[in-house]
């Protein structure tokens, strides 16, 4: 998103493993460190899903969640 110019914000909704263990709150500052060092974008907004159960948002990830239940 370009908020003005010059001024850009990134969002995203990312569907983690259910078998994932990991430290949300390192993973989300992983996240954003890159975001920031990579494309220069800092203000970053990210939700973690760990479901798409009673989700009505088309998130595009068929092809994740076909390929987990096989």
């Amino acid at each position: 998103w370009t908020i003005t110019s010059g001024s850009e914000a990134f969002t995203a909704h990312i569907l983690l493993d259910p078998s994932w263990q990991g430290d949300a709150s390192q993973l989300l500052i992983g996240i954003q460190e890159m975001i920031h060092r990579d494309f220069k974008i800092a203000h970053v907004t990210i939700h973690l899903e760990y479901s798409l159960e009673g989700c009505t948002e088309d998130h595009h990830v068929g092809h994740l969640v076909s390929r987990a239940r096989a």
